[in-house]
């Protein structure tokens, strides 16, 4: 046995079949071994045998730490980085490492910015070509990844992930000032700037902020009155297509929204969040002029309404006018401001002294 290793001198099987394919004069380029079921062919005989697995399905490569099987042993090696959290792709301007060669070259994109990847119906570019393929969804609004138990589909795999933690309850994020925990890394950014006050979208129409992006965009419709989405079976017309979505249900009796403690079911999943809050106690909602708190944001709404109302009846006591609108009055008046058309001029004052000038927008 070990003459028969020093007569190859020590050189690896993938070493020892090119020397063979050198010795049989094998032209540069050609792929003599053919697979007799489909038109895939390879200079490699093993990697032939890898193919052909594909076809009889055998997976000869077992992990011995979970379930994973196999046809190619590259792909095991692979797959046993995930248990030894081995990863040897280093990148040369940061210290980011992976465990696949493919994922440091994706990151690698970072630092040269390059976007190759363009659509052709809007200036979106992508650094790859899966984030255009999404990207692409948004226009057609094809949808191919669905959930095996309720409705919900999503343009993208990531999503359908996230969602599938609606079904189990895992919530693997959690804020570090409260209870609140939540299964995506985005929710729980939004969620902390409840503690910081941080609000970064601005409306450019009027002084509105929002902590939220979603809350911003719902905002926008106070403007422009906009409402495209139409239900089929009655008036109702919306902003958005999640809320015609919701307002369906109403038509149907679907409440597919089940509290795990109590028998209430809902429509809505923010009111089954709600709802949760009674259980636990939680009370996330408080009020900035008093030591109110609730566990719903209609009450805390409610609740602010009132001090408006009291500081209108003391100007008026003071003989100030509260509020003021060239084409009505109205205590709520950014509710008011919903009815005026798209156009039509908008000129209020809130709260201002006599000497005071008016604020005016368009």
């Amino acid at each position: 046995m070990r003459r028969h290793a020093r007569r190859h001198g020590g050189q690896s099987a993938q070493e020892r079949e090119d020397k063979g394919a050198r010795q049989r004069k094998i032209p540069a380029g050609a792929k003599p071994h053919a697979c007799d079921q489909c038109d895939y062919r390879t200079t490699r005989s093993r990697l032939l045998k890898e193919h052909k697995r594909g076809h009889t399905g055998e997976k000869p490569f077992v992990c011995d730490q979970c379930e994973y099987k196999t046809c190619q042993l590259s792909n095991f090696a692979r797959h046993k980085r995930v248990h030894t959290g081995e990863k040897p792709f280093l990148c040369d301007q940061c210290d980011y490492r992976g465990s696949r060669l493919s994922h440091l070259t994706r990151h690698k994109i970072v630092h040269t910015g390059e976007r190759p990847f363009s659509c052709d119906q809007c200036d979106y570019r992508a650094s790859l070509p899966h984030l255009l393929r999404e990207h692409e969804r948004g226009h057609t609004g094809e949808k191919p990844f669905s959930c095996d138990r309720c409705d919900y589909r999503a343009c993208r795999a990531a999503l359908l992930k996230e969602h599938a933690k609606v079904h189990t309850g895992e919530k693997p994020l959690a804020c570090h000032l409260c209870d609140y925990r939540t299964n995506r890394a985005r929710l729980l950014e939004e969620h902390r700037r409840v503690h910081t006050g941080e609000r970064p979208f601005s409306c450019h129409l009027c002084d509105y902020t929002a902590g939220r992006l979603s809350n911003l965009t719902r905002h926008k419709a106070v403007h422009t009155d906009t409402r495209p989405f139409s239900c089929d079976q009655c008036d109702y017309r919306a902003t958005r297509a999640a809320l015609l979505k919701e307002h369906k249900k109403v038509h149907t009796g679907e409440k597919p929204f089940a509290c795990d403690q109590c028998d209430y079911t809902t429509n809505r999943a923010p009111l089954l969040r709600e709802h949760t809050r009674v259980h636990t106690g939680e009370k996330r909602f408080s009020c900035d002029a008093c030591h109110f708190k609730t566990n719903r944001l209609a009450q805390l709404r409610s609740h602010t309404e009132r001090h408006a109302r009291e500081s209108e009846r003391k100007r008026k006591r003071a003989g100030q006018e509260p509020f003021a609108c060239d084409r009505a009055r109205s205590s709520n008046l950014t509710r008011h401001k919903g009815v005026l058309s798209t156009g039509a001029s908008r000129s209020y004052t809130i709260g201002l002294t006599p000497e005071q000038p008016g604020h005016s927008s368009g």
